[in-house]
């Protein structure tokens, strides 16, 4: 960053500066690409748009100031290490974070997952999908009485239905009747939710049979297809490895509240950014490769990633339409002639090394 006549802004000076941003403006931002996205034509599955919930922690800045706005964790020494908890929701299918929330460590991930919903219910016919972590009642009837279809995967031990459901070699309806022990704020003890469960046996998994809950009906779903379906909850497992290694998102710039929010929002920003345009070219790669080879390519995510970030800012502060409009297509251009062979099926020793970022992402600037 520099001054007009050269002099280079000092430490202080840029720290002072950036606290002025706001971070809702990378949520603005991103708001356009869910507008647009959702208002075009986009992937759905048997008519649904097909979401997921999941959250993760994230190493932060170990200040003193840090540390109490979020909390953390304590290790054997009684050091306390800076701690945030994050969750989003995102569209498995179209590859792009609906909403994301970083908030302090005490808070759980079902209270994040609830804030989340709020956005699914602004989208027509909708599935979440949720690993077994975010089995409760509370959710299930919020998402009963919000309008929202669930699949969900269950705990070896939930509730006496369910897990007399799963000591049995059927497939049924399961009727939850919420009783004082199950009673949570805002239930009323007696009050009942009709589910059915279903065992599945899931790709990368043991042998064992798996359980999910949902609301959805056989009429509007067979169970083949929620099969299916649940398996596609791996890409935001997969969404999850960007953020935090290729984007490295722990990475922080600052180690301010509005510091690591900028950082946490503008991350989210430009994952959905670099999904919609690795996607585009991947399209437009494969439309124009003609020659056969022996292994199938993919776009060279870093690479693209990194023109991106360079990049972005400048686009957006350019006041030509033309010119921004080229500036797009020459990094179009690039990442589409950046491609890689994608070889399955290989396997790597594990390491015992320890280190703050996964050495086998490479970091894109």
């Amino acid at each position: 960053m520099k001054r007009t006549n050269k002099e280079e802004f000092s430490k202080q000076e840029y720290s002072k500066a950036r606290e002025k941003v706001n971070p809702e403006v990378f949520k603005e931002l991103n708001e356009d690409i869910i507008e647009g996205t959702y208002k075009g034509e986009h992937k759905r599955y048997e008519g649904y748009v097909i979401l997921a919930i999941d959250g993760s922690t994230v190493q932060l800045p170990n200040t003193r100031e840090v540390r109490e706005i979020y909390g953390g964790q304590r290790n054997q020494s009684n050091k306390e290490t800076a701690i945030g908890r994050i969750g989003v929701i995102y569209d498995v299918l179209n590859e792009i974070v609906l909403e994301g929330r970083i908030t302090g460590y005490e808070m759980g991930e079902r209270e994040i997952a609830e804030e989340l919903l709020k956005i699914a219910t602004r989208i027509s016919k909708v599935i979440i999908l949720m690993d077994r972590g975010y089995s409760s009642v509370r959710l299930l009837k919020l998402m009963n009485d919000i309008g929202i279809k669930y699949l969900i995967r269950l705990p070896k031990k939930f509730l006496k239905e369910t897990d007399e459901f799963m000591n049995t070699d059927k497939e049924e309806n399961v009727e939850i009747v919420v009783t004082k022990g199950k009673h949570v704020k805002g239930l009323t003890t007696g009050s009942k939710l009709n589910t059915r469960c279903i065992r599945v046996k899931l790709e990368n998994e043991n042998d064992e049979n798996e359980y999910i809950i949902t609301n959805l009906t056989k009429e509007e779903m067979s169970n083949e297809k929620l099969k299916e379906l649940y398996r596609k909850r791996w890409k935001i497992e997969t969404n999850y490895n960007i953020i935090k290694n290729v984007l490295e998102l722990g990475n922080f710039t600052g180690e301010t509240k509005t510091a690591i929010e900028q950082d946490f929002y503008a991350t989210i920003y430009l994952n959905n950014i670099s999904n919609i345009a690795i996607n585009e070219a991947q399209e437009e790669y494969e439309k124009t490769e003609k020659k056969e080879t022996k292994y199938k390519y993919k776009i060279n995510r870093s690479v693209a990633i990194g023109h991106l970030k360079r990049n972005l800012i400048e686009i957006y502060l350019c006041n030509s339409p033309r010119k921004r409009k080229k500036m797009l297509k020459n990094i179009f251009e690039i990442i589409q002639k950046n491609v890689l062979p994608e070889r399955t099926g290989r396997q790597y020793s594990r390491s015992n090394r320890r280190t703050k970022f996964n050495r086998n992402h490479k970091r894109v600037l």
